[in-house]
């Protein structure tokens, strides 16, 4: 994750800023497979791979927050989320996100469960 290093350190984002962009990256790589999986059966008829990397990512970022960290709150991972996806993406992304999101809570407490990091 040297790329990371180099551009929060380049970035003019605020030492806490810069401590959360690499608590969400971090954490989304450590638990990628947990998170596509939950994604992945979630978004019915569609595989994975043929989610819109853009959108793919945000669902990436957005489950991570809903499952793994504790300090905020499900519906406010999902705005953030759905909001990027608007800027970001098309404008279906949103209620495709919105959608995807709103399922992944079901999974809030098999994760924080099995979490040991």
């Amino acid at each position: 994750m040297q790329e990371l290093e180099t551009f929060l350190k380049d970035s003019k984002a605020s030492r806490v800023h810069r401590e959360y962009t690499t608590f969400l990256l971090e954490g989304v790589h450590r638990h990628r497979q947990t998170i596509d999986g939950h994604i992945q059966k979630l978004a019915k008829n569609w595989d994975l791979s043929r989610i819109a990397l853009v959108d793919r990512n945000i669902l990436r970022l957005g489950a991570f927050e809903i499952l793994y960290s504790g300090d905020v709150p499900a519906s406010v991972a999902i705005n953030e989320a759905v909001e990027l996806g608007k800027r970001y993406s098309t404008k279906q992304s949103g209620g495709f996100i919105n959608g995807i999101l709103d399922q992944v809570k079901q999974f809030r407490s098999e994760s924080s469960q099995g979490d040991s990091s």
